[in-house]
């Protein structure tokens, strides 16, 4: 913390923090991209038969379309370079009907599996993935409604001077 008075360094105008406020590029990648990168891969592997159908399973019929999602995510970015309103609420919207939607659908879909992961069902294995997935979306979208308020109240300052 630093305060107004006393001393200041040297050399300094104070407009040396722009670096300190950058993200680092290796955390900048989303957990929501791992998400749609692995369903990708997954129906990619099962559609070309690179894997055989004993090792790899078959990719359950609500993955093809959760394949949809990369789209929010895609919309998303492309808001923040510009402070984009209308890409944010895109982004928004397409993740809760695409993303969220979807993962329910998915979860509600999964039926009785007798198929083993690690010693632990297929069944509880998807169901713990899926919940991360859902809360992962659910944070995109309450932090991208936090930043839309930011944003708009923004805009509306400026629009008033």
């Amino acid at each position: 913390m630093t305060s107004r008075v006393g001393p200041q360094a040297a050399g300094t105008d104070g407009s040396d923090f722009k670096q300190r406020e950058k993200v680092a590029p290796q955390y900048q990648m989303r957990q929501s991209y791992l998400v749609c990168a692995l369903v990708c891969l997954s129906v990619t592997i099962s559609k070309l038969d690179l894997v055989p159908s004993d090792t790899a399973a078959e990719p359950y019929k609500w993955e093809y379309p959760y394949l949809i999602s990369c789209f929010p995510l895609v919309t998303s970015s492309l808001s923040l370079s510009k402070h984009n309103i209308s890409y944010l609420v895109i982004s928004m919207i397409s993740s809760g009907l695409f993303s969220i939607a979807l993962l329910f659908y998915g979860l509600y879909c999964q039926g009785k599996a007798y198929h083993f992961i690690f010693g632990w069902a297929e069944v509880t294995v998807m169901y713990l993935v899926i919940v991360v997935a859902v809360q992962g979306d659910a944070c995109q979208i309450y932090y991208s409604n936090k930043l839309l308020d930011t944003w708009f109240d923004f805009t509306q300052e400026k629009k008033k001077k």
